[in-house]
């Protein structure tokens, strides 16, 4: 599919007109740069805010908007949103082509994972929270809590303004967004969040963090996090 995009936006082909067209220009880059870009994370945020939603991101577009653009490519968008605020978070979506595909229990932080798609195929999960019981000094629900749990210590900010393509975004703290990439068995992925977040940020990596990836495995995650976020994202700062 992609080689005949490619062969397509030729500027020989008699198509390549046609494929420089907007709509499907985004749509050209999405299959050269995974199924959500950077523009449109920013483009469901503002729909949410117009809609007087609290939203911010979690997952690796908050790991990315934290280091100020888009480092790697992302299947979907992950964002928090208020628990009270989920159905008018929902219908705001649905107004702007999006309908739920499903709902599934999502884990501690994130209680319920509520997906969404467009016909863009692209992919937005809604995970309702108790800011209430998030922003408590301790609880179970309570990210301060899970913070010193994790061997990290006290949290003083739980959010934070990232940016992406050249916008001001709500995500979670760099320390906030360990305590949930920590939170459940860690992929390749959650991996490399990790080691970026604790180098650029000056963080201390959390001793739960390290009893799950060996001191050898943790350097090369550390050196492959280096090399990966160096590279070139898709324009941003």
């Amino acid at each position: 599919m992609r080689g005949a995009y490619k062969l397509a936006a030729s500027r020989r082909s008699p198509l390549s007109p046609l494929l420089r067209m907007p709509a499907l220009e985004k749509a050209r880059q999405r299959l050269n740069a995974g199924n959500v870009l950077a523009a449109d994370v920013v483009e469901v945020l503002a729909w949410l805010q117009a809609a007087g939603v609290r939203a911010w991101l979690v997952g690796g577009w908050a790991t990315d908007a934290l280091l100020g653009g888009q480092t790697r490519a992302h299947a979907d968008v992950d964002i928090a949103v208020e628990a009270s605020e989920r159905e008018t978070a929902r219908a705001a979506l649905e107004r702007e082509g999006f309908h739920v595909t499903h709902e599934a229990p999502a884990g501690r932080w994130l209680s319920l994972h509520v997906k969404m798609i467009d016909d863009l195929r692209r992919p937005v999960a809604l995970h309702p929270i108790d800011l209430d019981a998030w922003s408590a000094p301790d609880g179970p629900g309570s990210i301060r809590q899970g913070a010193r749990e994790l061997g990290i210590g006290e949290i003083e900010e739980l959010f934070a303004t990232g940016r992406l393509a050249g916008h001001d975004v709500p995500s979670l703290s760099p320390t906030a967004q360990l305590v949930l990439r920590c939170g459940y068995d860690l992929r390749d992925c959650d991996v490399r969040d990790v080691e970026e977040l604790c180098r650029r940020f000056g963080l201390p990596r959390p001793p739960a963090y390290l009893a799950q990836v060996s001191g050898a495995n943790a350097a090369t995650a550390a050196n492959a996090a280096s090399a990966a976020y160096a590279a070139p994202g898709d324009g941003d700062g």
